[in-house]
């Protein structure tokens, strides 16, 4: 990437540490929609929404270097590590020197989503109208909204066009969203075990979430609410991974002994109750809801008229990348992100990463998806 590099404008945004239960992360807080209100695509208005973002590397004067990097379900804006005594991130195996997304060659951003809890403004964060938290109160919120706040806060870091935007999973249909509702704004994406649309498969587990969570709320109860997130965070975990990785890991292996005083019997048991307690201490289950709610909601083709209209409006170049044993978005979904774009008159190729690990294959399988995108962003 040519040119001299400079410092983005992030000085006019305060450094902030965010807390959610035994969640710390330090980040950047930029304030949008000040002064005209973000109006969501249900009806509703938001002003001001806040943004939490990290950065990596610098933006080249030619400014031509910049990736946006979208996060999926439960993710943050906190992708990588800083320096050697801060904490892994989400996508470390990606994001580092030498790797997919390098700092020494791209200026890498990662904004925590709209409606999350994790410092952008969400069900946790004040409802200026009342004082109080927004709660269930909170705007239903779209892919669409969540894409147009992407957009403004590139608009305030003075990123014009992106060189490319990486998701994956629900991050996926944000950067599908992104190229066909902003033609010209990014010249590469890399949607990740993703889709067009979510499949009923994907929206009948949601649902299967929410309806467990709507039981906890019911109850009256914070500590059974916190259950329920546990409950549903487990349901999740077994869509994210496959069989044949539980069958090899766990098969009939007995649970240590703390955990099978607290009543588990296997190993697989423990696994599911540790991922699910481990979320309760940092997410808000109203925010649970609402981003597997615009989740199930997207639909490419409905947002943009049609999918022919929405791919016609596509000006990137595509990889889109699948895991061959994940069977929430399977393989043959990426198969059709590929063929659609291409028959639209489209660039766009495949990439496949072979892992037992299912769906969170592209958070694990390191060595391949650095090589999917070296070759793709070179």
């Amino acid at each position: 990437m040519g040119g001299h590099e400079i410092a983005v404008r992030t000085t006019e945004d305060p450094v902030v540490e965010v807390k959610i239960g035994t969640y710390r992360n330090t980040v950047r807080l930029a304030v949008l929609f000040k002064d005209e209100p973000l109006k969501l695509e249900g009806g509703d208005v938001l002003r001001p929404v806040e943004v939490a973002y990290e950065t990596w590397g610098r933006l080249s004067e030619a400014r031509g270097n910049a990736i946006l990097l979208v996060h999926a379900l439960t993710g943050d804006s906190h992708a990588a590590s800083h320096g050697p005594s801060d904490r892994p991130g989400w996508f470390e195996g990606a994001l580092g020197g030498g790797r997919g997304l390098d700092p020494d060659r791209h200026f890498i951003v990662c904004a925590n989503w709209l409606g999350s809890n994790y410092g952008t403004t969400g069900p946790t964060s004040i409802d200026p109208s009342t004082g109080r938290p927004y709660g269930a109160g909170f705007p239903q919120m779209t892919i669409g909204d969540v894409t147009r706040v992407h957009k403004a806060l590139a608009d305030h870091l003075g990123v014009g066009t992106w060189a490319a935007a990486v998701g994956g999973s629900v991050g996926g249909m944000v950067v599908l969203d992104y190229a066909a509702r902003y033609p010209g704004s990014v010249a590469a994406i890399v949607p990740i075990a993703t889709s067009f649309r979510a499949s009923p498969w994907v929206i009948a587990f949601h649902e299967i979430m929410r309806r467990i969570l709507s039981l906890g709320r019911d109850s009256g109860s914070r500590e059974i609410l916190g259950r329920a997130l546990e409950a549903a965070r487990m349901v999740g975990i077994v869509t994210y991974r496959s069989r044949a990785e539980f069958v090899a890991r766990y098969r009939r292996a007995r649970a240590d002994l703390h955990w099978q005083d607290r009543g588990c019997s296997f190993a697989v048991e423990s696994y599911l109750r540790y991922q699910g307690e481990k979320l309760d201490q940092r997410f808000d289950p109203t925010a649970y809801e609402f981003i597997t709610r615009a989740a199930d909601m997207f639909d490419l083709g409905e947002t943009h008229g049609s999918l022919g209209q929405a791919l016609s409006r596509i000006r990137s170049r595509v990889l889109a990348v699948g895991i061959d044993t994940d069977h929430l978005f399977p393989p043959d979904e990426q198969e059709e992100i590929v063929a659609r774009i291409c028959e639209a008159g489209g660039d766009a190729r495949l990439g496949v990463i072979a892992s037992e690990n299912g769906h969170d294959a592209f958070l694990i399988e390191w060595d391949q998806l650095n090589r999917l995108l070296r070759e793709f962003l070179a």
